[in-house]
């Protein structure tokens, strides 16, 4: 991961955080571990790429077990926004490959609801930045936007 470009894409990632998660349940176990990945996005995901290893550590720490819970309920639950989370804190944990992989399946299982367009932004910018270090993936998205204008055309 570009860490020169974990800053800002936190920053962004804390716009989306700001907006509600839609269609949860209140007090389901998928709408408080969303809003728990929302504050960890906000708090900690910029500091993983720190230059003071204790303060990268701790927010390592803090991310992972976030990210953890969500897999883990996502697993059992398969709640569609737990899949965007899983991606955003892969991401902000380097993982790279698992973040493009949960992404990209958000985007694919995603149904155009209006209340998910930032996510799907958000996913869609973080896919970009992730294909320019990985050709297959670039390809991919490339095929996708061509196959998106086609739809466009068709309505």
């Amino acid at each position: 991961m570009h860490r020169s470009l974990l800053p800002l894409i936190a920053s962004l990632g804390f716009l989306v955080a700001l907006l509600q998660v839609p269609q949860l349940k209140a007090e389901s176990p998928s709408a408080v571990v969303a809003r728990e990945a929302q504050l960890v996005l906000k708090d900690h995901c910029a500091e993983t790429g720190s230059r003071d290893s204790t303060v990268a550590a701790q927010s390592m720490t803090v991310v992972a077990e976030t990210w953890s819970r969500i897999s883990e309920i996502y697993a059992r639950d398969g709640e569609l926004v737990l899949l965007y989370w899983k991606g955003v804190l892969g991401w902000c944990l380097a993982q790279e490959q698992r973040a493009a992989e949960d992404l990209w399946e958000f985007l694919d299982r995603e149904p155009g609801l209006p209340e998910h367009r930032a996510w799907v932004e958000d996913a869609e910018r973080r896919l970009r930045i992730l294909a320019e270090k990985d050709p297959k993936l670039k390809k991919k998205l490339q095929s996708k936007k061509k196959k998106k204008k086609k739809k466009k055309k068709k309505k």
